[in-house]
């Protein structure tokens, strides 16, 4: 008995899994253990001679499952106030995610498998990204007319949203969060003219000379601009849907009607990995004959990446075979699977009283330790202890020593594999097709980086105390833009102004600059989440308006 008291105390002081922060957005293949098993994703050792506690370590590797749904789970914090400086209730992310959800529904892989969507959508107080929960997007919810420039970068979990946006529009930035890419052009613009929309100059020439794209602004694009304002009114620069993406939501967030395309869908599949849940019940048997098989006795959520391996020390168990030798560092187990599933009228007792000791304290040991021997009642026909019949009084279960006397012990027809399988008494159960390694890299890379390629101020001469506006063009992925001015001075440049903050869809941003007074040399320093830009410009002496 002491030697049982000092390794259940030893087990729940060695109990606590060491788990990793999740990944904002979660693409995933959700499997039991025997699947996980059969499609040989898993390896089960025995992490030395103890009876029942934390003694199995796992390993968990993701790959393509053929056949198994998907699950995305988006992990989201909303921040900020509404327009009377309130914090955002519970309400608003509840509010965000039904609608994105009402949007999304019915999604389906190329081959007709089931995607499930989980939104974890929350709001915090606070005015910045900084003191957010680990692993959750971090978004700036601002209380804007419908219209205002969402941003959600694909690099870094964080984002900022308009609040009164249509559904379509915030769950094409739902779908940022899993990584997919915008699908329009910044270099083949319209202009929009309350909805009505004019061609511009589409740029012609090499999309790496950066510097042949800010003469294209300047000289082409903007004079084009200008031409449209005078005839038809103040617009938008907006970037153009390609031919062939209209009905893609990544290309046109305005259309109520968009879906998400094919090629979109596979690369979800593809960077899915997988979440194994063991549950309490389940049975792992030895493959050494005589050594003790165990019982799952509390559920375990493992995750792995597409292409990786994790490994845990943390499967709990109780022993099922009170006479057998206790298992040896390293022996490996295979995977019975759910024990109430097997045609015996034991085992649902067995399931109940796991699952009851699921419920129970893993630190408390005095507890564990009577688990076991009640375990070992049902398991061996064992006479109960006082203590152990507590515990099978609290479960629900009535002892009979002649019923339980015939409970099954289980042999490894797996016993001359060298890797975990999924078993049934009898045979090795036939694998499931997998594709293992890491995703296929999609057209475009594995994430979209937002990238500044122009800057220039307009107009061409910007005249003292007249208003004036800086445009930078945005390519792959929206942006969010910090902007600081200087004035030349000798050798010196002296700011001008405050920061500007700004969020920066794909496109041309246009952003007014502050009224400058004094003539001289400027320049802009335009930075983004990746790049930095510079340019210089003159102010010339201008009259009073």
């Amino acid at each position: 008995m002491s030697y049982l008291r000092l390794l259940i105390a030893l087990a729940g002081a060695t109990s606590a899994v060491a788990q990793t922060v999740p990944p904002a957005t979660e693409i995933v293949q959700v499997v039991s253990l025997q699947d996980a098993a059969r499609a040989g994703l898993v390896q089960l050792t025995a992490k030395g001679t103890g009876i029942q506690g934390d003694q199995v370590a796992v390993e968990l590797t993701g790959a393509r499952i053929e056949g198994a749904p998907i699950q995305i789970t988006f992990h989201a914090e909303f921040y900020g106030h509404d327009s009377s400086g309130a914090p955002w209730p519970p309400a608003k992310a509840a509010e965000i995610a039904a609608a994105v959800k009402a949007r999304l529904s019915g999604l389906k892989t190329p081959d007709g498998g089931k995607i499930d969507l989980v939104f974890d959508f929350r709001v915090r107080d606070g005015t910045t990204p900084d003191g957010g929960l680990p692993g959750y997007y971090q978004i700036d919810l601002v209380d804007a007319p419908a219209g205002f420039p969402q941003e959600t970068s694909t690099t870094a979990p964080r984002g900022q949203w308009g609040a009164n946006e249509p559904a379509t529009y915030l769950a094409h930035e739902v779908l940022h969060m899993a990584g997919l890419r915008d699908q329009y052009s910044a270099l083949s613009p319209k202009y929009v003219v309350n909805g009505k929309e004019y061609p511009l100059p589409a740029y012609p020439g090499d999309k790496k000379d950066a510097a042949a794209k800010a003469a294209w602004v300047k000289d082409v694009l903007f004079p084009a601009v200008d031409a449209l304002e005078a005839q038809y009114g103040r617009g938008e620069i907006r970037p153009s849907i390609p031919p062939g993406y209209e009905n893609d939501i990544m290309a046109d967030y305005l259309n109520p009607n968009a879906t998400v395309s094919a090629e979109d869908l596979q690369s979800l599949i593809d960077r899915a990995g997988v979440r194994m849940h063991a549950e309490p019940g389940d049975g792992i048997v030895n493959e050494k004959g005589n050594y003790q098989n165990y019982g799952v006795g509390y559920a375990l959520d493992l995750f792995a990446p597409r292409g990786e391996t994790v490994r845990v020390e943390g499967l709990w168990v109780f022993c099922i075979d009170h006479f057998a030798n206790p298992p040896n560092e390293g022996q490996r187990f295979d995977v019975l699977g759910p024990l109430a599933a097997l045609p015996y009228p034991q085992l649902p007792a067995l399931v109940q009283l796991l699952q009851y000791l699921a419920l129970q304290d893993s630190a408390d040991s005095d507890a564990l330790l009577y688990g076991q021997h009640a375990v070992w009642s049902l398991t061996d026909g064992d006479p109960p202890e006082p203590e152990a019949q507590a515990v099978l009084t609290a479960a629900g279960v009535e002892f009979d020593a002649n019923f339980f006397a015939y409970t099954p012990h289980f042999e490894d027809p797996n016993a001359a594999g060298t890797r975990t399988a999924a078993v049934s008494e009898t045979e090795v159960l036939p694998p499931i097709p997998t594709t293992t390694g890491p995703p296929p890299i999609p057209p475009g890379g594995l994430e979209q980086t937002p990238r500044l390629t122009a800057a220039v101020v307009a107009p061409a001469v910007v005249r003292a105390r007249r208003p004036a506006t800086l445009a930078v063009l945005v390519e792959e992925a929206g942006d969010q833009l910090t902007i600081t001015l200087e004035r030349r001075k000798g050798k010196r440049w002296l700011p001008v102004g405050d920061v500007l903050q700004q969020g920066a869809p794909i496109g041309l941003a246009v952003i007014a600059l502050p009224t400058l007074v004094k003539k001289g040399v400027y320049r802009a320093h335009v930075s983004g989440l990746v790049d930095t830009l510079e340019t210089r410009f003159k102010v010339k002496k201008g009259g009073r308006r």
